[in-house]
């Protein structure tokens, strides 16, 4: 396998006096707002700042989202290069609209990259032959270097590029690292990239993505980002940064994704947040500013995300872990992440009303069902009420679990499965065979049934605690009798269908999804009747209870599984406080029904239990009577469609499911 390429490959030369160029970045559209095609307008900005005659190269207006592709095919049918970007979530898409081109021109140099391109892609590129070179790497160099040599197509030498020549070997040259100053590659905003499509879409409500620097110091196995020739960090400057910000507001882009690997982890990320938070107010853009935030600079991060959320900035802040199990972390090259601080963070973001959540990824190497249910226990119990968000492992073949070896060691069981998006539409066009990723479903640690449990505990875990069906009881019971969260959530798992049909129902629908996942089906569950989107399973059930009024026969079979469970747990005397816990959390849950009662007496004291709970505080279980008024902020007789659009979807991330409570204020008078 040659590492140099001696002999140029594809068509015959060629010498155009002008190259007509299609730029083609899918991304992910949500409610009709579309990002910017950031990866593509690079490359634009780049060859038209940077080539030796920058009026020789014509492109075109980048396509952005998914079309219909005969559509497609008579815009680009005449271009002489196609460049695509390619992602997990539009690789087959692209690809299909790069063969009917080629196809329709043969002439045409299709150019690919991105993280869907194999570190080693000579099976890709026989399995596509309409592809001519692909790119490895950060591209705006590379690709300027395979436009300038276009005429002659000539590709010796040329590094991170892999082709077939002439004669059909393989000619693969490696990258070999980060572009290390990012003070010459021109900003796609700045340089009015993006003015065509702003005009073209008039009133197009755009998202934002945004670089402040490139690179990861991290070398998570899951993740290509800190591979070693990739783990230095690099900057942009910061007045271009200013300009960014400033171009955003006056452009009216609402929400901005930081696409930094660890915002917060340098001083100067407090600065930049300071800046967002001034064009704000200046402007009254951006109103959402979303950060993967650093591992390891939590006083940075905390006064980062309070900032952000103080001035209604943040969506929430992730507190990404993936695991808490030390195995696993060694196995995965995660021991960056602090679980103290991580703990310190969640206590003070709580007591300050930042509403944060967590990842965990499921089916790790080293993990058990275990492990597994403990590890979210604890996560609870050191504070995180308000959601865990529990993501499937899917493999990324430039990640070290793409490895033969690593899979291989750890008996990671993978099958191809239909990638979909949470929340997302279905997308079915010109036939188009659906994305696909490669999920794990089984590791030597986690066999088959293990995953299908540990998959029913997260889906029960999100619909019992994080959809707020049951918190308040599971934090009681905790208080009273010491009871941990996977015992509290097990005890709904095991159920006779005699003793609970509802919960049994659920269980069993968790069970039968989880198994068709293993067996390639798609990670979510498609509901026409409730908005025609993805909703993840959980959700969908927690619907189906509250639309199909089924919610007092779930309490009634809630009431008769914690009632015993505490009584296994060694509880004499009344259990009274149950009933209120559970009768509370009914009361408060935001549902769209008129003529909701605004007040509420119950028997004890279990919302002040409940409360001093979540600061990390203690107060002790009494009995006597307690009124607590309801607070429904806002308007609450809504349609349910629009009850799921508001409530359950826009409210995922926050765990915005309960109404305010409030002690009724002539009970606490002496």
């Amino acid at each position: 396998m040659a590492e140099t390429s001696p002999e140029p490959a594809g068509a015959s030369p060629v010498s155009p006096e002008r190259v007509r160029i299609g730029l083609v970045q899918i991304n992910n559209s949500f409610s009709g707002q579309d990002y910017f095609p950031l990866s593509v307008g690079l490359l634009q900005a780049y060859v038209q700042a940077r080539a030796s005659r920058p009026a020789r190269y014509e492109f075109l207006m980048p396509v952005f989202r998914r079309e219909p592709l005969r559509e497609l095919e008579d815009r680009l049918g005449d271009v002489d290069v196609a460049a695509f970007s390619l992602y997990v979530w539009n690789a087959r898409y692209s690809l299909e609209l790069a063969r009917r081109l080629k196809k329709r021109k043969p002439g045409m140099l299709v150019v690919v990259g991105g993280p869907q391109v194999p570190g080693n892609p000579e099976d890709f590129l026989r399995a596509h032959p309409y592809v001519d070179i692909v790119c490895h790497g950060e591209g705006e160099e590379t690709f300027l270097e395979i436009l300038e040599r276009y005429p002659s197509r000539d590709w010796s030498g040329l590094q991170a590029v892999s082709h077939l020549a002439v004669d059909g070997g393989f000619q693969h040259h490696r990258r070999v690292g980060r572009v290390a100053s990012l003070e010459g590659i021109p900003s796609p905003y700045l340089a009015g990239t993006f003015d065509r499509l702003i005009t073209a879409y008039p009133g197009h409500q755009w998202l934002g993505l945004w670089e402040t620097n490139r690179g990861c110091p991290y070398r998570c196995a899951f993740c290509e980002w800190g591979a070693a020739e990739m783990n230095r960090v690099y900057h942009f400057d910061d007045p271009r940064l200013a300009a960014e910000l400033e171009w955003f507001a006056l452009h009216r882009v609402e929400f901005i994704f930081c696409c930094d690997s660890n915002f917060g982890m340098f001083p100067r990320d407090l600065t930049i947040a300071e800046r967002v938070v001034e064009m704000r107010q200046r402007h009254g853009y951006p109103r959402a500013f979303s950060i993967q935030s650093s591992k390891s600079a939590p006083e940075r991060v905390y006064r980062i995300s309070r900032l952000l959320n103080e001035h209604g900035l943040s969506k929430g802040v992730l507190l990404a872990l993936q695991s808490v199990h030390p195995p696993t972390l060694e196995a995965i090259h995660r021991n960056n992440v602090s679980m103290r601080s991580f703990e310190e963070l969640q206590l003070r973001f709580r007591r300050e009303g930042v509403q944060t959540f967590t990842d965990l990824i499921l089916g790790l190497p080293e993990e058990t069902y275990e492990s597994f249910a403990d590890g979210v226990s604890s996560i609870i119990a050191n504070g995180q009420h308000n959601r865990i968000q529990f993501i499937n492992l899917s493999i990324l073949d430039n990640a070290e679990m793409g490895q033969s070896a690593y899979r291989e060691k750890y008996g990671l069981e993978t099958v191809e499965s239909v990638a979909v998006n949470i929340h997302g539409l279905v997308h079915e066009l010109d036939g188009v065979e659906p994305e696909t990723q490669r999920l794990v479903i089984a590791t030597k640690t986690m066999p088959r049934e293990a995953w299908v449990k540990t998959r029913v505990f997260s889906w029960m875990t999100a619909l019992l605690h994080f959809d707020k069906l049951l918190p308040i009881p599971f934090v009681v019971l905790r208080e009273v009798f010491g009871l941990n969260y996977r015992e509290c959530i097990e005890a709904f798992m095991g159920v006779d269908p005699g003793q609970a049909p509802i919960v049994r129902g659920i269980v069993d629908f968790f069970t039968r999804r989880a198994r068709e996942i293993q067996q390639g089906g798609p990670e979510y569950h498609h509901c026409r009747e409730w908005l025609d989107i993805w909703w993840p399973d959980d959700e969908y059930n927690f619907i189906e209870l509250c639309v199909k009024g089924r919610l007092p026969e779930f309490y009634a079979e809630a009431r008769l599984l914690l009632r015993g469970l505490a009584q296994r747990a060694g509880a004499k005397g009344g259990l009274g406080f149950i009933d209120d816990a559970i009768a509370l959390n009914c009361a408060i849950l935001k549902l769209p029904t008129p003529g909701a009662p605004s007040r509420i007496t119950l028997g004890s004291n279990v919302f002040e239990v409940y409360r001093r709970a979540l600061l990390g505080e203690k107060a002790v279980l009494r009995e006597g009577p307690c009124r607590y008024d309801i607070i429904r902020s806002g308007r609450w007789e809504m349609p349910w469609e629009q009850w799921c659009r508001e409530v359950v979807w826009y409210g995922n991330k926050r765990g915005d499911y309960l109404h305010a409570v409030e002690p009724v204020l002539e009970d606490a008078r002496p």
